[in-house]
């Protein structure tokens, strides 16, 4: 069996991605599932207009969905059960599969992506980590995901040596420069540092859930820009947070201030009305995870991150 792979655009792409959303519904139920994830991307800057299929004498024998989303990043994602597809049995639609993962990761240049990753749950590692692994991803990282009740910490340290900066675009390129120092032997996904720009970071900040300038703060200590702490809004629940980067830089570390910046955290929950905060870390970066547990925060599951990461970009960069 001869098998194409290509890259499909416009309409046909966006019947990829319906069929995506239909496996395991039907009826109605489609229509809404559809409809809903359209007005998602939307609202997001995801780009879907690109899509993987595999095909035999012109007909699709499988698929994926790619979701590029703002700063340089995108996700792949497999069905989640075998789709009713014209002559592939299981052991063919598995060999399809690897081919197409691979036939993805060669796009990773051509689109000037950063990262394609794959994040897992515990239940999708069996059923997709071999097959992505094949397909040339990697392991990347183990994410805890921690959550706490949106109550100001009994244990909210004050210090008159700290100076909060709320968010403006003028101060993109601060907020820019700090996140990157902050990466400097940072134990939270090390592999990611220097793949993107600071502008393609905070772009792909902003957009990891429902951006709230109000959440977005610069610490300074002693006058001098120390970290920063960004907090977006969940569109999966309305009265949650999401910390969506908490970083000092190596210059301001082992002082205290990580505390202190988290505590920022429940203040702002507090202004924004929000009962829940939640936050994914690496299961390796202990020293952080301990902090957070020492604040309130209790894990609640966990997540495989599987990547393909551009060293060519990388390399780019450091060029620069």
């Amino acid at each position: 069996m001869s098998v194409d792979y290509k890259i499909v655009t416009g309409v046909e792409a966006r019947e990829v991605v319906k069929r995506m959303i239909s496996v395991s519904r039907s009826g109605s139920e489609v229509c809404r599932a559809v409809d809903a994830f359209f007005q998602f991307i939307d609202e997001y800057h995801i780009d879907v207009s690109r899509q993987p299929v595999a095909l035999v004498d012109g007909k699709i024998v499988g698929y994926g969905m790619v979701l590029v989303n703002p700063g340089a990043m995108a996700g792949i994602l497999l069905p989640q059960q075998l789709p009713e597809l014209w002559g592939v049995d299981e052991l063919s639609y598995r060999q399809i599969m690897v081919g197409l993962v691979r036939w993805v990761a060669e796009q990773i240049e051509p689109w000037d992506l950063a990262i394609l990753q794959a994040i897992l749950s515990s239940k999708d590692e069996d059923s997709f980590d071999s097959i992505l692994c094949e397909g040339g991803f990697s392991h990347l990282c183990d994410l805890t995901i921690m959550e706490s009740l949106a109550k100001i910490n009994p244990s909210t340290m004050r210090n008159d040596d700290v100076e909060w900066v709320p968010f403006d675009e003028s101060l993109s390129p601060r907020f820019e420069e700090v996140i990157l120092q902050s990466y400097e032997a940072s134990k939270d996904c090390p592999l990611l540092t220097g793949l993107r720009t600071g502008g393609e970071v905070l772009e792909g900040h902003r957009w990891s859930g429902i951006f709230l300038r109000k959440g977005w703060w610069l610490m300074r200590y002693r006058g001098r820009d120390a970290g920063v702490i960004l907090l977006n809004g969940s569109q999966e629940q309305a009265d949650r947070l999401e910390l969506i980067y908490m970083g000092l830089t190596p210059q301001f570390r082992g002082l205290g201030l990580g505390r202190i910046l988290l505590s920022r955290a429940f203040e702002a929950a507090e202004s924004l009305n929000k009962n829940v905060i939640r936050l994914a870390v690496d299961r390796n970066n202990i020293y952080t995870k301990q902090l957070y547990e020492q604040m309130g925060f209790e894990q609640i599951d966990h997540q495989v991150v599987l990547a393909i990461l551009n060293e060519k970009r990388r390399h780019r960069l450091r060029g620069k």
